[in-house]
C-alpha cells in the first residue's frame, strides 16, 4: 500500500509516531516538490527552445574584380561595426573564405522576422553600400545569393 503525504502527515502529527516518521514524511514532501519543480523546469526549458528558434542567414560573397580580401574584411569589420551590430534581434556572424574570391557570410539572428526587418532597410544604409561595393552583385537584386534557414538544434 502507498501513503502519500498528506496522509503521512497526518500520521506523524499524531503524538504515538515517532519523530523519525515526521522527518520521513517531511523530506517525502520536499523530494516531491522537487521532482515537480524539476520537471516544469524541463518543460520551460523545451517550450523556450521551440518558441526562440534562431535564424541563421547565409549569403554568398563574391569578390569584385580588382578587390582584396584585405579589403572585404575591412569593409566587413566596419559594416559590423556600424550598422549589423546595432540591428535589433542580430546574434553573431561569422565571414568564412571558401576558395580564392568566394566567400559566405554566416549571419545568426533570434528570428526570423529580425532578419526580414534588416534586409528591408539594408540597401539604405552607407556602411552596407560600403561592404556591398567589394561584391560582385545585381543592384537590382540585393537579396540573391542570400537564404533564411530555422535553427534545430545547437551544439558546443
Amino acid at each position: 500500500m502507498v501513503i502519500g503525504s498528506s496522509a503521512l502527515r497526518r500520521l506523524a502529527s499524531k503524538s504515538s509516531l515517532s519523530s523519525r516518521l515526521r522527518a520521513e514524511a517531511r523530506v517525502i514532501g520536499e523530494i516531491r516538490h522537487k521532482m515537480t519543480s524539476l520537471a516544469l523546469g524541463e518543460i520551460i526549458a523545451i517550450e523556450d527552445t521551440v518558441m526562440t528558434a534562431n535564424t541563421v542567414e547565409i549569403a554568398k560573397i563574391n569578390l569584385a574584380a580588382g578587390k582584396s580580401e584585405a579589403e572585404l574584411v575591412a569593409a566587413s569589420e566596419q559594416f559590423q561595426q556600424e550598422f549589423l551590430g546595432k540591428q535589433p534581434g542580430f546574434l553573431r556572424r561569422e565571414l568564412l573564405r571558401l576558395d580564392e574570391g568566394n566567400y559566405l557570410d554566416l549571419v545568426h539572428w533570434r528570428s526570423a522576422a529580425d532578419a526580414s526587418a534588416v534586409m528591408e532597410h539594408a540597401m539604405a544604409s552607407p556602411q552596407c553600400q560600403a561592404y556591398f561595393a567589394v561584391m560582385t552583385m545585381d543592384p537590382d537584386k540585393p537579396d540573391e545569393g542570400v537564404a533564411h534557414y530555422t535553427s534545430l538544434a545547437v551544439y558546443g
